[in-house]
């Protein structure tokens, strides 16, 4: 490993890097969390089930962010170079406690 800090892990080679989550991150946390939901319940819930839990339980907590106790790992692959400054790193994963 390059590094381990709160501020960021990386493995030599690697395009992608683990960070402490912040409030910018919502939207794309929110996206990652509902395709991770829809993914994971198609085959054991119906539909229905599954929209729901999509809906009302693949939400982001803001507070886990403020808390410091969330994190992002994020793509850094040259395709995501030819994107705008602001979406050059992709959230992959995310997670906390």
């Amino acid at each position: 490993m390059d590094r381990l800090a709160v501020d960021g892990w990386r493995v030599a080679g690697e395009r992608r890097s683990l960070r402490l989550a912040t409030r910018a991150d919502l939207p794309e946390i929110e996206r990652v969390m509902r395709a991770a939901m829809a993914a994971l319940s198609a085959g054991f819930y119906s539909e229905r089930l599954a929209a729901s839990a999509v809906r009302y339980i693949a939400v982001p907590d803001g507070q886990l962010i403020d808390d410091g106790t969330y994190f992002v790992i994020e793509d850094g692959s040259p395709a995501n170079r030819q994107l705008p400054t602001a979406n050059r790193q992709t959230i992959i994963a995310c997670g906390g406690f």
